[in-house]
């Protein structure tokens, strides 16, 4: 389940005109893995999963703008 600031992220992407088309239904898998490397305590793997879903989201914020 997502926090309100998770959520409110999202909106703030709608509001700026950002699709978030495909985006939204692989985060979840996402933390998932990124929880688990920080539990098992490697580093490698969460800063790797990381970097990943940075490069995701900044994907999103800047590409085409076609959410209405």
């Amino acid at each position: 389940m997502a926090g309100p600031r998770c959520q409110v992220h999202l909106f703030l992407l709608t509001r700026i005109g950002r699709s978030t088309d495909g985006y939204l239904s692989h985060i979840p898998a996402e933390h998932r893995e990124l929880v688990a490397a920080l539990r098992a305590r490697d580093t490698e793997a969460a800063l790797d999963l990381f970097a990943a879903h940075r490069r995701e989201a900044f994907a999103v914020l800047t590409g085409p703008g076609d959410a209405d």
